[in-house]
């Protein structure tokens, strides 16, 4: 099957990668080109998306994954999520990254603090545990007594406006599987891309940064796995070649 408004086609298709992952045959949006020397990324300054659909089914093993580079640190700056109580994460002034269920013990706040670098950011949910990774570094970790997995609640909305995404990003992530430190450094902390006509099994959505108009007239991030584009909130974004981030 073939979208000629995303460019998007089915292939049903298998692969092994050299960090180690696996795919099982299934059927996947391609092809996904590797974007070379020129990477492309997607920059915020104030503005947001919203990722459809992943999230409406619940998951008891889940990995969302992505490249930031901050271009400035306020309290709440970077929320994501439908909100405490069910599912939040955020900075602060001092680029502590902050995620969980709801606040309390059950919210991870990082050891060690972002900087207005690239860095990899990883959260991993395990049943009723939570660890946050920088860098393939677990910089957080938390056994909940009240929560346990993650999903159930549609949309998650990286949230534009005040509290919005003031920040560069690439390479985000979503997989029904809880991916481990080794995992996450053998990627090179985040570096690596998947490209190519075979896609990880376990991968449900994948943004490289690349928005595109929908019919619909709204501007997406382009989804490589299953079409869960992710509506961009507004105008406060701009796509950009940054040559300083080396994806492998």
């Amino acid at each position: 099957d073939y979208d000629q408004s995303t460019g998007d086609a089915l292939y049903s298709v298998t692969a092994v990668y050299e960090d180690g992952t696996e795919s099982a045959k299934v059927s996947i949006s391609t092809p996904v080109e590797s974007q070379g020397a020129d990477n492309k990324v997607i920059t915020f300054s104030g503005g947001g998306f919203s990722i459809p659909d992943v999230f409406a089914s619940s998951y008891s093993k889940c990995t969302i994954e992505f490249l930031i580079k901050p271009t400035k640190f306020s309290n709440y700056d970077c929320m994501a999520g439908p909100g405490w109580g069910t599912w939040h994460q955020h900075c602060d002034a001092n680029g502590n990254y902050y995620c969980g269920s709801n606040t309390g013990s059950d919210r991870i706040t990082s050891s060690s603090a972002m900087t207005l670098a690239w860095q990899h950011m990883a959260i991993v949910v395990n049943g009723n545990k939570l660890t946050l990774f920088k860098n393939g570094t677990s910089v957080g970790t938390l056994t909940s007594s009240n929560f346990s997995g993650i999903g159930g609640f549609g949309e998650y909305v990286f949230t534009n406006g005040g509290n919005g995404q003031f920040a560069k990003y690439d390479e985000i992530r979503i997989w029904s599987t809880t991916r481990t430190a080794t995992e996450l450094k053998g990627g090179n902390s985040g570096k690596v891309e998947y490209t190519g006509d075979m896609l990880p099994a376990e991968l449900l959505a994948y943004y490289k940064g690349d928005p595109f108009q929908g019919e619909d007239g709204n501007t997406y991030l382009r989804d490589c796995v299953g079409g869960h584009h992710a509506r961009l909130l507004d105008d406060n974004y701009a796509e950009e070649i940054d040559n300083s981030l080396v994806l492998k």
